[in-house]
């Protein structure tokens, strides 16, 4: 239980990071503030409540959406299959003798 909190912990952290970090990117490319004002300047304008708040914000989303919309995808991927043999829905490469066109990929 303690592994799977601390590994909550970094990946949201992680997400965190990629959002600052493209933050951080923006000044000093898409703007070119950060380049005429300095490092400082940019990391200032970053670093801001607001900001925090939208990046702890998206990266909850992100890590629930990462962590459990894969799982339940493959589930239903899985079960909603009508392809012959018990094949999946993505691995079903070949039609059955009874379905000319089916729900399989072809």
């Amino acid at each position: 239980m303690q592994k799977s909190i601390w590994r909550a912990v970094i990946e949201v952290a992680l997400i965190i990071f990629l959002i600052y970090s493209n933050l951080l990117m923006g000044k000093f490319v898409r703007s070119a503030m950060g380049a005429k004002r300095g490092l400082a300047w940019a990391i200032g304008d970053v670093f801001t409540a607001a900001n925090f708040e939208i990046a702890i914000g998206t990266a909850i989303v992100g890590y629930v959406c990462l962590e459990f919309l894969p799982f339940k995808l493959s589930r239903v991927l899985s079960t909603g299959s009508s392809c012959p043999s018990g094949s999946t829905l993505l691995t079903c490469t070949t039609p059955s003798p009874t379905e000319e066109y089916g729900p399989c990929l072809y």
